[in-house]
């Protein structure tokens, strides 16, 4: 678990295995603090699903006594996972990607013109919908996310059948991501990758 979150952007697994089968040093530590933060959250999990009278003010308790449609929970394993999403991968996100954005409609010339004649072009700003009738618009927020990700690279997945992609070869059990920020700057899939170009989209 703990590879998957702070971990998950290094090749530990494929390039040095054994380090993560040790426990010393500060992956031990950290192997230590995960295994309190799993009991933490696991034992919160239980407590929430035995009150019978929850009121559901929070996520959490939303989490453990929800069902889908087929009457299943969401297991132990599921709500955690969640939780863990919210912390690392909901944090300040929103906030960093508004950020790059005032700071590239500002830095580069012509952004902050056309999109100031685009909000004046007349549509009706109140209404709910009408930030998807302004393209020029979602084209500005679509490259600084493809220029500044909030997240640098996913969270890990674990392989579940031997799988070869390009020349590496991975056995099931290998935790593999995706690095956002280097796919974002493929040559062949964004030309000069670099510049901020929002007429990408």
């Amino acid at each position: 678990m703990t590879r998957r979150y702070l971990l998950h952007t290094w090749s530990l697994d494929v390039f040095f295995p054994f380090l993560l089968e040790q426990e010393v040093g500060l992956w031990g530590r950290v192997k230590h603090l995960q295994q309190k933060l799993d009991s933490l959250i696991y034992s919160e999990i239980v407590w929430r699903r035995n009150q019978k009278d929850c009121q559901k003010y929070d996520l959490l308790s939303l989490l453990a006594t929800s069902s889908d449609e087929h009457g299943q929970s969401m297991s132990d394993l599921e709500i955690r996972d969640a939780l863990l999403t919210l912390i690392f991968a909901g944090f300040e996100t929103a906030a960093a990607a508004m950020s790059w954005m005032l700071y590239w409609v500002h830095y580069v010339r012509g952004v902050r013109e056309q999109l100031v004649n685009e909000l004046n072009s007349g549509a009706d700003l109140t209404e709910p919908m009408a930030i998807s009738k302004l393209p020029y618009l979602s084209a500005v927020y679509n490259e600084t996310l493809r220029i500044n990700p909030p997240a640098l690279s996913t969270f890990a997945r674990t392989v579940k059948k031997p799988i070869e992609i390009e020349r590496y070869y991975l056995e099931p059990g290998t935790e593999i991501d995706v690095s956002i920020y280097l796919a974002h700057r493929r040559k062949a899939v964004y030309p000069e990758p670099n510049k901020f170009k929002p007429e990408r989209f």
